[in-house]
């Protein structure tokens, strides 16, 4: 997938696809993290939206179009 469009699972299966592993991350309800966490629950279950945008029309060029390849070179070298 596109580097620029990309969420934390798409990363964490790209991560796993690399490593030759399988990742597993359970899914615990929010209600569960707010009784554990209080208010640092907010940091684990809000969002965040970003985008290169400002960077690309300035003129930087990323060395990866493509996560996979970015992540492959990142892990393996």
């Amino acid at each position: 997938g596109a580097v620029s469009n990309c969420s934390n699972k798409t990363l964490t299966d790209e991560l796993a696809k690399a490593l030759n592993k399988k990742i597993w991350s359970p899914k615990v309800p929010k209600f569960l993290l707010k009784i554990m966490f209080g208010e640092m629950s907010e940091i684990m279950l809000g969002s965040l939206k970003t985008t290169n945008q400002r960077i690309t029309e300035s003129g930087f060029e990323f060395n990866w179009k493509e996560l996979d390849k970015a992540v492959e070179d990142v892990v393996l070298g």
